[in-house]
């Protein structure tokens, strides 16, 4: 029989582990035409806000969602973030034969994902993991 050796650490092993993953901020955001159908309003986390253009309200939705969950990531402790960004624009056909599309309303979501500083500091040599911040590896 072998003996027993836990490491001193061994309590908190787990909750490194979940630590060092992964941080992932999703934020979703929508826009449709208004009732009148002659503006397009950007449904965003917090905010309405209306557009004369599809086009100026899927930029400002997306510039919107992309800066908040970068913000939101960097905040959860994100040491480097990658952005994906998934738009879907829905329409319905009309007229006689269909030959036509009506815009309906186009959903964006963006996801900002990146591992935490912690995660990345335990991949680097023992010399250089307690390094301040700004200085150069």
């Amino acid at each position: 029989s072998a003996p027993l050796r836990v490491p001193a650490h061994a309590h908190v092993a787990n909750a490194i582990g979940a630590v060092a993953g992964s941080v992932v901020v999703r934020l979703k955001a929508q826009v449709t035409p208004s009732e009148d159908s002659f503006s397009y309003i950007a449904f965003v986390p917090g905010q309405r806000r209306e557009f004369a253009t599809a086009d100026e309200a899927v930029a400002f939705a997306t510039a919107y969602c992309v800066e908040r969950a970068t913000a939101s990531a960097l905040a959860a402790g994100a040491a480097a973030v990658r952005l994906t960004t998934d738009r879907r624009d829905h329409s319905a056909p009309i007229g006689p034969g269909a030959e036509e599309e009506s815009y309906l309303f186009t959903d964006l979501i963006v996801n900002a994902a990146g591992r935490p500083a912690i995660a990345l500091s335990a991949d680097l040599p023992a010399s250089s993991a307690h390094r301040a911040p700004h200085s150069v590896l």
